[in-house]
């Protein structure tokens, strides 16, 4: 396993680390979780294995 964290190249997207592109890009994402977490919650119920009961 390597000790290092992977990077990456994203100079296609961003002019440098301070882009303010950057900041509205992740508040976009997050955003979009937040309403995605909103319409689906209690909507589905977590996987269970076949014939799988409580104890």
């Amino acid at each position: 396993m390597p000790d290092s964290c992977p990077t990456w190249d994203l100079t296609d997207l961003y002019a440098d680390i301070g882009d303010a592109s950057i900041k509205a890009d992740i508040e976009a994402c997050r955003s979009s979780a937040n309403g995605l977490a909103a319409n689906w919650q209690g909507s589905s119920r977590p996987p269970r294995a076949p014939n799988w009961r409580p104890s």
